[in-house]
């Protein structure tokens, strides 16, 4: 079917005239706040996050080693038996040590 420009077949209401666009009113507050909503949600499939995961899990092994496997059984033999020892100071001296090297790299920049 073709159709001219002024046909307003299919546009009228019932009564015969133009049906009125039907928009939802807001208020000025309204509008004001109104924040855009984008087009599309993308995200990363499960299986690219666990291949993100391993490569910054290998990255950290290269940076700092392999992991000593026997000491971690025995670490969590001594927390499991209670005789694991939390030393403090120690805990302390090398968050302040690492805080300072990362301030100073920052200064560096």
């Amino acid at each position: 079917m073709v159709g001219k420009i002024t046909d307003t077949q299919g546009l009228t209401g019932t009564s015969g005239t133009l049906a009125p666009l039907k928009k939802p009113v807001q208020s000025a507050s309204q509008q004001a706040t109104a924040q855009p909503q984008p087009a599309a949600k993308i995200g990363l499939s499960e299986s690219t996050l666990a291949a993100q995961h391993q490569v910054e899990a290998q990255t950290q092994v290269d940076a700092h080693g392999p992991l000593d496997s026997e000491l971690v059984r025995e670490i969590r033999e001594r927390i499991a038996s209670g005789r694991f020892k939390i030393d403090y100071d120690h805990v302390a001296s090398n968050l302040l040590r690492e805080a300072v090297a990362s301030t100073q790299g920052q200064q560096a920049r």
